[in-house]
């Protein structure tokens, strides 16, 4: 059995990894390999900046259309909304006209008496309680 537990110099050598990026590369010419050239710097540089701009372009972008269409369905949602009670609160859903029909226990005329004072309201305005209170008692 062996209990020597010394560690020898090849034992803690790095690993190199294969593919990794290189660090980044400084602007002076001591940090940059002989091999790359201020041109390809330059060069990488500006093709670094350019896919910098086209990702705040797109992120920007995609918020925006995002941003358009929770706008545009809001707004449709309340121009719906506005038109529905526009329409229910305009003259075109008022009360025009008054027809009795099927009465056997009451007059017509006196349920038409009773609901004339509703006559040019819109239907989400009549009051049902002001037609209570002048309906005919049923003797």
């Amino acid at each position: 059995m062996r209990t020597d537990t010394t560690v020898t110099d090849t034992d803690t050598e790095p690993i190199p990894i294969v593919g990794a990026p290189a660090a980044d590369i400084a602007d002076g010419p001591a940090d940059r390999p002989p091999s790359v050239s201020a041109r390809e710097v330059r060069s990488a540089r500006r093709m670094r900046k350019r896919y910098e701009r086209g990702e705040v372009k797109r992120f920007t972008q995609r918020s925006r259309r995002r941003r358009a269409v929770w706008l545009i369905s809001l707004g449709s949602v309340a121009l719906i909304l506005l038109v529905a009670v526009l329409a229910a609160f305009s003259p075109l859903m008022a009360v025009t006209k008054i027809e009795v029909l099927g009465t056997s226990r009451l007059n017509a005329a006196t349920v038409s008496r009773a609901l004339d004072s509703q006559l040019g309201k819109p239907l989400p305005l009549v009051d049902f309680g002001v037609i209570k209170t002048t309906w005919p008692s049923s003797r």
